[in-house]
C-alpha cells in the first residue's frame, strides 16, 4: 500500500485528543527507496506540543528525522 490514513483517539489526555497520521511510501517519490513519509498532526491545547503529538510518534517506531 502506497498511502495511508490513521484516525486515533487518544482517551488517557485530558482532553481526549484526536491524532491524525499519513503515511506515504517511496512509490510516490517522496522519499527514499525503503523510507516513508509520515505525517502526525493534532490540534495543540497545551505549550507542548510534541507532548501530545508522542501516542502518535510512538506508534511509527524508529524515526530517521523530525
Amino acid at each position: 500500500m502506497c498511502f495511508q490514513l490513521f484516525r486515533i483517539i487518544y482517551d488517557n489526555a485530558n482532553p481526549v485528543l484526536d491524532i491524525y497520521i499519513s503515511v506515504i511510501s517511496s512509490e510516490h517519490m517522496v522519499a527514499t527507496k525503503g523510507f516513508w513519509l509520515a505525517t502526525v498532526s493534532t490540534t495543540v491545547e497545551t505549550a507542548n506540543p510534541e507532548a501530545e503529538l508522542q501516542p502518535g510518534l510512538d506508534l511509527l517506531g524508529p524515526i530517521e528525522q523530525k
